[in-house]
């Protein structure tokens, strides 16, 4: 997450307008994977409702680990 939120920012500082997508699909797979820890943990936890959310790299979720790959393969 931390290397992610780096990249967004160098994106964020440059003008160009082709790097202001790259910030957005930045943002975007970086708010996709915290959402999932948070809601995963939640669940084990006890504090939200039990959902079918995988956790991220580390859970066996089919289609979620494709989509993580895939996003991660498509990061700028």
């Amino acid at each position: 997450i931390y290397l992610l939120a780096k990249k967004a920012f160098k994106y964020f500082k440059s003008n160009e307008r082709e790097n202001k997508a790259k910030f957005y699909y930045t943002v975007g797979i970086m708010s996709f994977l915290i959402f999932q820890i948070f809601v995963n943990i939640g669940m084990n936890m006890g504090i939200l409702p039990i959902t079918g959310v995988a956790l991220p790299f580390i859970s066996y979720g089919g289609s979620a680990i494709l989509t993580m790959m895939i996003g991660f393969a498509l990061l700028p």
